[in-house]
């Protein structure tokens, strides 16, 4: 790769990196971008499962979990029984959690997903190959990886079998 090749990738993940962490308003500063995209996830489906919310915003479960437990310490989310089947947890938005989303802006990961969503299957498929190639020569795919800008779980690495 050219030097003027390193510098356009590296600025194309220093603007996705600056998106992420700064998505503006009250709410985030007091929140962190994890926690409030976690909110506006759950604001569009109530009653998900950690199951569910984790394919929702596509990460693993254990990454939502800790955002979850926070969000429900702060008074923003509840986990409740389902009424249908009582081996389930359901998750919902308290009233407060209702009106930070209210207030709150777009969270910048979904403009990502967005972004990533709109790229032909070939190109996805090529960048998920090439940013795996970076993770690898980086010594960080061993890793977990956790949602953008929150603490990684408490199991750090993922076994390889």
């Amino acid at each position: 790769m050219s030097d003027e090749d390193t510098r356009v990738s590296l600025d194309a993940i220093r603007r996705i990196v600056h998106s992420l962490r700064s998505p503006g308003g009250p709410a985030s500063k007091r929140l962190g971008p994890a926690r409030l995209f976690v909110l506006h996830a759950l604001a569009e489906t109530p009653d998900q499962s950690l199951g569910e919310l984790a394919t929702r915003t596509r990460t693993e479960a254990s990454s939502v979990s800790v955002v979850i437990r926070h969000l429900v310490s702060a008074g923003y989310a509840t986990r409740t029984k389902s009424v249908s089947d009582a081996r389930r947890a359901v998750l919902r938005l308290t009233t407060a959690g209702r009106a930070v989303v209210r207030r709150a802006p777009v969270a910048p990961q979904e403009r990502l997903f967005a972004a990533l969503d709109a790229l032909a299957k070939p190109k996805q498929t090529q960048l998920a190959r090439l940013l795996t190639q970076v993770v690898e020569g980086m010594g960080l795919d061993a890793t977990t990886p956790a949602l953008f800008f929150e603490a990684p779980a408490a199991r750090a690495t993922r076994s390889r079998v």
